[in-house]
């Protein structure tokens, strides 16, 4: 893998939300396919990865103190107005 320094990402909460719901899904699948593999190389190779992917759940994580000023959809921006 190249290890190159890029510039850091920006994602919206909209975003960073289905990017966790992959990761999940990712999470799971790599679970399954780790119990049912029976060639060691390969089950090493893919714990390697679940541990890349367990990484990239906590950076994805919202934190409690960050959230997004700026509404996530076009939708929640109307509702906003209509209250005022």
């Amino acid at each position: 893998m190249n290890q190159t320094t890029h510039e850091p990402l920006h994602f919206t909460s909209e975003e960073l939300a289905i990017l966790s719901e992959l990761l999940e899904s990712a999470h799971a699948n790599l679970l399954v396919e780790i119990r049912h593999t029976d060639h060691r190389s390969y089950r090493n190779e893919l714990r390697r990865r679940l541990e890349l992917v367990e990484r990239l759940i906590k950076v994805c994580r919202p934190h409690p103190h960050m959230r997004d000023t700026a509404p996530a959809t076009p939708y929640e921006h109307n509702l906003g107005a209509s209250h005022g």
